[in-house]
């Protein structure tokens, strides 16, 4: 099991390249990003939401795409 922190820019792509080289290519990727703020719904200011949209959608989904280069051939995209 290899990670990466979703928060530093170029991680996935450094990843991608290490685990390439250890493993050649991977069937599965499992990428889990969950941050969160004990606020009430509510009180959630437009900058704390696209805060977290930013590391829990966008940044998870660049992880994703950065890492299919380590896809084998017929894994799941």
């Amino acid at each position: 099991m290899k990670e990466s922190d979703t928060g530093r820019t170029g991680t996935a792509g450094y990843l991608a390249d290490r685990v390439k080289d250890a493993l050649g290519t991977v069937d599965g990727l499992f990428i889990n990003a969950v941050v969160t703020r004990p606020t009430p719904f509510g009180s959630t200011t437009e900058k704390e939401y696209d805060e977290l949209f930013d590391i829990n959608v966008k940044r998870t989904r660049r992880r994703g795409r950065d890492a299919r280069r380590t896809c084998a051939s017929g894994a799941l995209p």
